[in-house]
């Protein structure tokens, strides 16, 4: 396998809390295929590994097909496919076309906010996933269901890019101020505006 690196250019490793962002979490009748890392808007994200870009897909808003009617910022997922399988790199504005050949640190995609108002939670995140070779496409795990055999648990691949200590993000110690849009109004104490 190719040399690995963290997804998220310059900062230090994050992974998300039980309580938010993990992957295979219940959340609204489906199960999470992605864990959040938070970060900042407008933040560089880079290949985790060699590969070739094979889709750019809708991820958040409007224009996805599964949430047309979604207040969510519309953010597209960019697939890059290597040695691991297909990385899903979502919440993004893609730097990059189908076809092109990248290099793991080349510099991709940049984070964009997902959500539109804040609750308190952190809003700015990139969303990654891990398929198996192939994948073409987001995929969709329902409550109730296997995991899909195409999805794959993306923790062990973010563990082998840390390449050292992984903190971990803690809702209870959230200062409402970190990894949330800049542009968005905010009442404070976690209220929605």
């Amino acid at each position: 396998m190719s040399r690995l690196v963290w997804p998220l250019h310059g900062l230090d490793p994050l992974l998300p809390g039980n309580e938010l962002g993990s992957f295979g979490r219940e959340t609204g009748g489906t199960m999470r295929t992605r864990v959040d890392l938070y970060c900042e808007r407008g933040q560089s994200v880079v290949s985790v590994e060699e590969g070739t870009v094979v889709a750019i897909v809708p991820f958040s808003g409007k224009h996805t097909r599964e949430n047309p009617n979604s207040t969510d910022h519309d953010t597209f997922a960019v697939l890059v496919e290597g040695p691991a399988g297909v990385v899903v790199y979502g919440n993004v504005h893609p730097l990059v076309a189908v076809g092109k050949r990248v290099k793991a640190d080349e510099h991709i995609a940049s984070v964009v906010p997902r959500c539109s108002h804040f609750t308190g939670v952190p809003m700015v995140m990139l969303g990654f996933e891990l398929h198996a070779t192939g994948s073409r496409e987001l995929l969709r795990w329902y409550r109730g269901d296997p995991r899909p055999d195409a999805l794959l648990d993306p923790i062990p691949l973010l563990r082998d890019a840390a390449d050292g200590p992984i903190s971990m993000f803690d809702l209870d110690f959230y200062d409402e101020v970190r990894f949330r849009a800049s542009e968005t109004p905010w009442q404070g104490n976690g209220g929605l505006v």
